[in-house]
């Protein structure tokens, strides 16, 4: 009878840790999240203000010509981090050096469009601007965030180099608003789209 106390004692100390542990692991990469999101809000906003810029001033390049990211739809700041985007999201804690399979790592990428995206407010659409410049743009920041206890429980049942990350991601929709479908765009708009999943 003793033993089948202590047996069930230890069981539920077993599971206490577990998932003690994996709420602290949660907790973790739910404030990656954020962090994340921030990321890409940041970097989002100073891409739209250089779309601004090149709109305002007729132009195809950002302010700094050796910096423009406007002749590309879109970009990874691990293989092309000389614009905006990647400095604001480098400066936020996001290096962008690419990710890394099941190890602690980072990347923005971002793409600009004529599409609205679907959660922005913006009426009447303006697709592009006079000069030609897609009007909206998407900024995504995912990180691999190290795990402690979920990567101690996988290993001990024998899950070697599955649960060493988990990935999150925060997402940014921006752009240009105007009053016509192709003119002289007035302010930016951000609104934050939703963030993903685990």
């Amino acid at each position: 009878w003793s033993s089948d106390v202590c047996s069930s004692d230890l069981a539920i100390v077993v599971m206490s840790s577990v998932l003690m542990g994996s709420a602290y692991d949660m907790s973790v990469a739910w404030m990656h999240k954020q962090w994340a999101d921030t990321a890409a809000q940041a970097a989002c906003t100073a891409g739209a203000m250089d779309m601004l810029y090149a709109a305002n001033n007729g132009s195809t390049s950002t302010p700094v010509t050796a910096y423009n990211f406007l002749s590309s739809s879109s970009g990874d700041c691990a293989t092309n981090s000389s614009n905006t985007m990647c400095y604001y999201a480098k400066l936020n804690g996001y290096a962008s050096l690419g990710l890394a399979s099941n190890a602690p790592s980072n990347d923005v990428q971002w793409s600009i469009s004529t599409t609205q995206p679907a959660n922005s407010n913006s009426s009447p659409t303006l697709t592009k601007t006079l000069n030609g410049v897609p009007a909206y743009m998407n900024v995504a920041v995912t990180e691999n965030v190290p795990v402690t206890f979920m990567g101690i429980f996988a290993h001990s049942l024998g899950m070697k180099n599955s649960w060493n990350t988990i990935q999150v991601a925060g997402h940014c929709n921006c752009g240009l608003e105007g009053t016509t479908t192709a003119g002289n765009p007035q302010a930016i708009a951000i609104n934050a789209g939703s963030i993903n999943g685990f």
